[in-house]
């Protein structure tokens, strides 16, 4: 069986909300987002502004449970990942992850 993608992205919903709301984060809220988080504040954009009953709030409603939201918060850590001076990868401490022994 083959999985299907879009544009890499598990599927077009995770891609379209990434599209729309990746870019939302800074450099802090970015480096620790977790995927509850991620939902949390695209349905809190949402319930601000659309619909919170009806056909259109249905439609949003099965467009929002297709989402996965882990992949996005990935994307969006990896994407605010400190790095060191010669380009490697910091733990959450700055030691170089390769080195690190606090996490």
């Amino acid at each position: 069986m083959t999985r299907e993608t879009y544009h890499g992205w598990t599927n077009y919903e995770t891609w379209m909300v990434g599209l729309w709301f990746n870019d939302g984060f800074d450099k802090h809220s970015g480096s620790e987002l977790e995927a509850d988080d991620y939902r949390d504040w695209v349905w809190n954009y949402l319930e601000d502004n659309t619909e919170t009953t009806g056909f259109v709030a249905d439609v949003i409603t099965d467009f929002m449970g297709s989402v996965n939201w882990a992949e996005l918060a990935d994307h969006v850590r990896d994407a605010h990942k400190p790095e060191g001076p010669y380009g490697e990868d910091l733990c959450r401490n700055g030691a170089v992850i390769a080195e690190c022994e606090c996490c």
